[in-house]
């Protein structure tokens, strides 16, 4: 129930800070290099210091810290995985560890089996973010996302445990949001992150 909790506050946090969802911009190594002035203006990493953490009140299973240097950008960890917020058309930070998973604003094109998430989408006005979904469209409670679906706006990408990859790799997936149950199927997630998808 703890992990459910901490999924929930998580979810909503990464929710508000990608609220600028949209298409997916090409990744940051098709990006034209940068002039030698740029440069000069992309953060290092190790010059980042998060000191401005996302106060919690219940949830222990995650942290989100802000860094006072450079606006916008957030680490987000969950379990031991460290993740990367970058604005849009944001530099990523010199020296990035390679084991930071980048997630570049805007995101779209979301493969969500998270259900209870769908309706953070619905409140935030950013359905258009989801292009594919775990849970087929009679399956849906909320209105809006059964709509999306009967309109091909949203297909049905197969559940947490038997995703279609052929079709999320095609779609051009941007963010995997899965729940707790792809830890009963780690393969799902290794996965999804040898075809890039974080």
């Amino acid at each position: 129930m703890k992990k459910y909790a901490a999924f929930t506050a998580l979810l909503l946090t990464v929710l508000t800070l990608l609220c600028a969802c949209g298409q997916r911009e090409p990744a940051q190594e098709d990006a034209p290099p940068l002039s030698a002035s740029q440069e000069e203006t992309v953060p290092a990493w190790a010059d980042l210091a998060w000191d401005e953490p996302l106060p919690l009140t219940y949830a222990q299973a995650f942290a989100v810290d802000f860094s006072r240097e450079v606006e916008g950008y957030a680490r987000i960890t969950i379990d031991g995985d460290v993740y990367l917020l970058v604005p849009e058309k944001a530099p990523l930070p010199q020296g990035t560890p390679e084991d930071v998973v980048i997630l570049q604003q805007p995101i779209g094109n979301i493969y969500l089996q998270a259900t209870s998430s769908m309706d953070c989408f619905r409140r935030l006005d950013a359905l258009d973010a989801i292009a594919l979904s775990g849970t087929q469209a009679d399956g849906w409670y909320i209105p809006e996302a059964r709509e999306a679906m009967e309109a091909g706006k949203i297909l049905y990408a197969g559940k947490y445990s038997a995703p279609d990859y052929e079709l999320i790799k095609s779609s051009d997936c941007g963010l995997a949001l899965m729940s707790t149950m792809v830890y009963h199927n780690p393969e799902v997630k290794e996965q999804l992150e040898r075809f890039g998808i974080p």
